[in-house]
This record gives C-alpha cells, structure tokens and sequence, in this order.
C-alpha cells in the first residue's frame, strides 16, 4: 500500500483487520484510504466510524456516523454515538435529536431516556422531561440519578397516585434532598398520618438543619399526636434557630395553652403579635385572659388591637378595662356600643352600671343619671348601691329630684342607712327643717349607731335647736365610735366651749390634743379653755408653745382663736400684734371690733376711739362698735357725749342691756340718781342675770344710804359673777 497506496482492496483488508485486532489508529489510516462504491457501504462506515471514535477523532467520526444514518436510518448505535459526539462538542440541539432518535429505537435503554430528560428539562420541555423519567424509570425501576428532576415535574404535572411513587422512589434510591423528605412529609400531614409525617420530617430537618420550617411542622404533628413535650422542644429550637419565625410563636402558644402553661402560652402569643399584629384572634385570647387574671393594662392593650368586633362580651370586658386604666373616655364609646344593642346578654347590668361610673368620672353627671336610670330598669336589677348614686348624682342636677329618689330608696331598701342620712343633711340645712332632719337622723342610729357622721350631725342641730344635753349625748356617742378622728373631736370641743360648756368641752379637746399632738389650733383652744377653768399658768405654757412652734407663721381662723386667748388671758400686748398682723392683710370688721377692746382694755382711748370711729363709718348700725365709743367717752368723762352715744344705740335697739346699763352707770356719775335708776331697771328688765346691773343698783342704793337694797345686789352681783373684779373691789370696800 505504501507503493500502491490507491489499492481499495488492500486497503481495505488492512483496516479491516487492524480494526478487528483492535488497532484503531491504523484502522483509521487505512479505511480512510478506501474509496469508491465501498465506502457507501454501512458494515465499511460503521467500522470506520467506530476506529474514528475510539481514536477521539470525532469530527472525522461525527461525519462517518452521519453518512451511516444516511445509509441505514435504524442504525440506533449510530445516533447513539452522534448523541455523545455532539454533547461533547456542546451542540445541545444535535444532541438532543440524535437523544429521540436513539430512544425512539431503543425505548428500553433507562440511561438514554434519563440522558433525555435531562436535556429536556434544562430545556423547560418539562412535559416530554416527564415522558422520558418515566420510561426510564420503567425500563430499569432502580435506576438512579433522575429523581430530583423527576419529581419536581411528577409535583407539577403528574397523578397523585404517581407523586407518591416518586417520592418515596426517591427515598429508596437515596437521592432523596431535605425538599423531598418535606414534600412527602406534608403529603402524609394531609392525610392525618402524623406517625410517618413525624418521621419524615425529621428527615428533612436532619438534611437541612438551619431549616426551621420541618421542625416547625414536625412539632405540629407532634402535638396531633398528643406528644406535646416533643413538640414543645421541637418549636423550641426552631425559634431558636430563626428568631425571625412568626407562626411558630403562634404554634408554641397553642401547645402551652393545652399544657395548662398559660403564662407561658401568654408570652408566646404576645410575641406571636408583635411579628402579626393583624391577627385579631390571638389579640382577642390575650386580652380575654389578662382581663380573667384581673391584668387590666395588658387586657386594655390587646383588646384595643382587635379590629371589627362588636361581640358583647368583646364590647363589655374591653370597656371595663378602659375604666380600670383610668381611660373613662373610651370606656363610654365601647359601653355605648353595648348599650346600643338590643339584645339580652350576660353581665349587660354590669357594663351599664360602669358605663354610668365613666360619665360620672368626666364629670358628665346628666348621661351618668340617665344610664342609672336605664341601668336600674333592666329585670331582676336590684342594687341599693346604684339607687344611692343615682339620687347622689340628682343632687346636682335637680335638688327637688333626688330628694323624692332618696325617700324612694327608703321605702325599697329600708335598711339602707345612708338614704336616712342623706335626707336628713338635707333638712337640717333647710328653714325649720330640724324635725324633720332629726326624724331621719334618729332612723340612721336605729339601724347602725356606729355612723360617725349621723351623730356630728344630730349634736350640731341639737345645738341650734339649745338642747345642750341631746347635743352632748350625740356628741359623747361620736367620741365613741370615732375616737381617732383628732380634727372632728377638736371642733366639738371648740363648739362646747363656745357655748360655755367647758367642763365636757375640756374633754374633747385634751383627747384631740393627745391624737393630734402639736396642732397649734387645738392648743390655742385648749389654752382658751384652760382660762376659762382658771388654770392660767397651763393656759400660758401651752400658748408659748404655739408661738414657739408656729414660728409665727399662724393662718388667720388661728391667729384669731390665739388673740381671743390672750384677750382673755389678759395679753392685750400680744393681741393687739396679732391684730395688726391680721389688718396689714385687711380691715375686717371683727378684728377691727376686737382690736378697739385690746386698745381700750389697755387705756389707748384715742386710738380704740378712732378704730370704733371706722367700723361705725363702714356700719353705722354697729352697736358693738358703738359701745366702745360710749366706753371711751366715759373713760375721757366725757358724760354728755357718751349719753348721746348710748341714745344712738337704743334707737336701733331700744332693749339692748349693756347700753341701758352704762347709761345708768354714766347718770349715777352724774348724780342723777332718778335717771340711774330708771336705766338700771329697765336693763334688769331685759336680763335680771346681768351682774354689772346689780351691781350699779348696789351703787346706786349705796348713795342713797339704802343698806338693804345695797346688801342684796351686791350678793345678787356676786353669786352672779364671782370672778368679776369690780363686783370684788366693792366687796372689798363693805369689808374695809
């Protein structure tokens, strides 16, 4: 061949040979020398293709195949190797139709048909993919490496019965990824078979363990077996591992609240919400149970995002917990919501009766009266308590009103004092009402005698009305059932003392002193009362102490009961600069009265003179401002204009005692004993107790050397006022 290189015979017998001998190198040489009819032939092409494929000579391969399929179109082999030619030379579309070629031939070949799918699901031709997957799967059921395409497309397009299969073909080959396990597991979370869902999940989580998914789902299946301590471990490390999770928060509430952890259930719906907040549900249990535990602020709060609910018992739990967070306003448009609803249900009597306590809290006292009103009205509502309010709230409203609802209330609850208390305030303030208020006094003591106020209220009208005996019975009862309360106990005593009871105003007041240790006002009182027993070095201590205490610094009702001590007391100094103090502030008409007697009481006549001068301008009818006038007149002797003075006061008063007298005692100076006496019996007339009146007609009887007469006014003037230093001073001059 070498010198007869176009010998086609030889040439081929050569190749021939060195083809079969497996000499595919010389094979190639020498049948590619061949030439002629021979190399139409389909045995000459198939072994020269085959040489030119083993030699890695594909493209010379490539165009031998072709000419073979030419030759002989069923050649399956031959599509087979131009199938793998054209894939390695990357011409996918050749490839894939030698691929059909081939399989159309050999339908049997599982490889080829799996090669195909593959090509073929690349391509997204998933329904031909489908095709080729099951033939392959059909010619050789053990076949591997195609199911994770395979059942993608058996998901999306095939039968249910054939899902199965391929998932569970994909387990048994152990091509099976986490995706897998997961599918199949859900498949089987359908049907309710959580045994095997279990299983299979944990599969999943095992192959894709940052997956918090599986275990989210495999605790799910848990807890529909009842194994709720798993399943709780399960959602555990799934939050754990995906801190961003929603449901599963959701998911774990659940499994706590069948476990009775309802705390725990609590917590993990709140976290639950704050990734969902929209889910109105789970807000709605929250605050159903913080408002069972009485946590009225998280039941406000979650109540509060739930959307669309008029539900009564919604209506009714989230306005009474509006009421308990003090937020009274909204509470009303909620209960006003409930109140609007026509039908009957639970607790309706308890959402109006809040609903009334809201509008009473803004101070909305009409709308509160009117929900009362609706509130008592709803069949079987028997509450004292809201009748009571309903009438309290009346008071402003209508006065007349809530009178006629409290005598209601005492004829529908009989033993309720407070309506007998109520009423009975209310008479005792109105004109001539003291009967009556004592009538409904006296029934509160009836029913309960430990009502401290009932007896502070009979004792103050058992004053106005001068019964001093039931006036300190009532008070005696109220030191019994109220023996702490320092301030009342001290203004009985004050009272006491005013109306010259001393003896059992002492008592009161020392007790309120021994509660209320250092109170300057009960100290000035009891001093005041210390005086008023003659027990002046205690009376002046306990002043000093006031002073001391009070730095100076005494509010005006007590700088007032302080002067009026050392009045008494005799320490017209003092009161007189407490005085001025008070006038500084302002020209009050009291203390101006009181600072012309310190002034006078102290022989600072021109200045007690002018402070009288002032009230008289302010007042020209003020007979005690009068008085002092007259007095200071009488001290000047200045007769003939104090007469006049005291002829002013008995025109406003033609009975008024203390003018009468000094106008008699101004006439006795005078030596006008006619007129003295005439004056003196008219002033005995108006108060036969008044000891300066005896003891003026003693005088006068003395001048006139009536010895008798003298003798028996003087001791009607002592026994009268023993205390009195003038009446002592002329007792001491009958001795000398």
């Amino acid at each position: 061949l070498e010198k007869n290189p176009s010998d086609n015979a030889v040439s081929l017998v050569v190749g021939t040979e060195a083809f079969n001998v497996k000499n595919y190198q010389d094979a190639v040489k020498y049948l590619g020398m061949v030439s002629g009819a021979e190399t139409k032939k389909a045995s000459y092409l198939q072994q020269y293709g085959d040489a030119s494929y083993n030699v890695q000579d594909y493209p010379r391969a490539l165009r031998v195949y072709k000419d073979l399929v030419l030759v002989e179109p069923k050649n399956a082999e031959a599509y087979r190797k131009l199938y793998e030619i054209s894939a390695k030379n990357g011409t996918s579309d050749d490839a894939l139709g030698y691929l059909k070629k081939y399989t159309a031939l050999k339908p049997t070949d599982a490889d080829a048909q799996k090669n195909l799918g593959d090509l073929l699901y690349g391509r997204k031709e998933f329904s031909s993919a489908l095709s080729s997957y099951q033939a392959a799967l059909k010619a050789n059921p053990s076949i591997k490496g195609l199911y994770k395409n395979y059942v993608d497309l058996v998901l999306k397009y095939g039968k249910p019965q054939d899902q199965m299969a391929a998932l569970n073909g994909a387990i048994s080959s152990g091509e099976a990824d986490a995706g897998i396990y997961g599918t199949l597991a859900d498949r089987y979370k359908t049907s309710a078979n959580y045994v095997k869902a279990i299983e299979l999940y944990g599969k999943a989580s095992q192959l894709d363990p940052k997956n918090s998914e599986y275990i989210s789902l495999l605790a799910d299946c848990q807890i529909k077996t009842g194994d709720l301590k798993n399943a709780a471990l399960s959602l555990e490390q799934a939050l754990a591992m995906n801190p961003a999770a929603v449901k599963e928060y959701k998911l774990l509430g659940d499994l706590y609240l069948q476990q009775k952890k309802t705390d725990a259930a609590m917590g993990a719906y709140k976290k639950y919400l704050e990734k969902a907040p929209t889910d109105y549900a789970v807000a709605k249990l929250i605050g159903n149970f913080a408002y069972g535990t009485k946590d009225y602020n998280t039941a406000f709060k979650f109540y509060g995002m739930v959307k669309n609910d008029d539900s009564p018992q919604y209506l009714l739990e989230y306005g009474l917990s509006a009421i308990q967070v003090k937020q009274p306003k909204i509470a009303i448009d909620l209960l006003e919501k409930l109140r609007a609803l026509k039908s009957t249900f639970p607790s309706k009597n308890v959402g109006y009766k809040a609903l009334a306590d809201a509008y009473e809290e803004i101070g909305n006292q009409k709308k509160a009266a009117e929900v009362l009103n609706d509130y008592i009205r709803i069949p079987g509502v028997k509450d004292p308590d809201a009748s009571y309010k309903r009438a309290a709230i009346y008071e402003s409203i209508n006065p007349a009103e809530a009178v006629s609802m409290y005598k209601q209330n005492t004829i529908s609850y009989p033993k309720d004092y407070r309506n007998f208390l109520k009423l009975g305030v209310y008479y005792s303030r109105q004109k001539d009402g003291e009967a009556t208020a004592v009538k409904y006094f006296e029934r509160v003591t009836v029913l309960s005698d430990t009502i401290a106020r009932v007896w502070l209220e009979l004792g103050s009208i058992y004053a106005r009305l001068k019964k001093d005996q039931d006036m300190l019975r009532c008070y005696r009862k109220y030191l019994e059932v109220a023996p702490e309360n320092a301030e009342a106990i001290g203004k009985i005593g004050e009272i006491l003392l005013s109306r010259k009871m001393v003896n059992d105003a002492m008592v009161f007041l020392e007790m309120a002193n021994s509660l209320k240790e250092n109170d300057p006002k009960l100290m000035t009182l009891l001093a005041r009362g210390y005086l008023m027993t003659k027990r002046r070095t205690e009376a002046g201590q306990l002043l000093e102490k006031v002073v001391k205490i009070s730095r100076g610094n005494v509010d005006d009702d007590l700088r007032m009961v302080l002067i009026d001590v050392y009045l008494e007391s005799g320490q017209q100094n003092k009161a007189i600069d407490e005085l001025k103090a008070l006038l500084a502030i302002k020209r009050d008409k009291d203390v101006l009265l009181k600072y012309a007697r310190a002034l006078y009481e102290l022989g600072k006549y021109a200045e007690a003179l002018s402070t009288a001068e002032e009230i008289k301008k302010k007042e020209p009818e003020n007979i005690e401002a009068q008085m002092i006038i007259g007095r200071v007149k009488t001290a000047q002797k200045k007769y003939d204009d104090a007469v006049e003075t005291y002829k002013e006061i008995l025109y406003i008063d033609q009975n008024y005692g203390p003018a009468l007298c000094e106008r008699a005692s101004i006439y006795l100076i005078q030596r006008k004993y006619q007129w003295a006496q005439t004056f003196y019996e008219r002033a005995l007339k108006v108060d036969p107790k008044n000891a300066m009146v005896h003891l003026g007609l003693a005088k006068l009887a003395k001048q006139q050397k009536d010895y008798a007469v003298y003798t028996e006014h003087l001791e009607k003037a002592r026994r009268l006022d023993p205390g009195n230093k003038e009446i002592q001073d002329e007792l001491k001059s009958v001795k000398r």
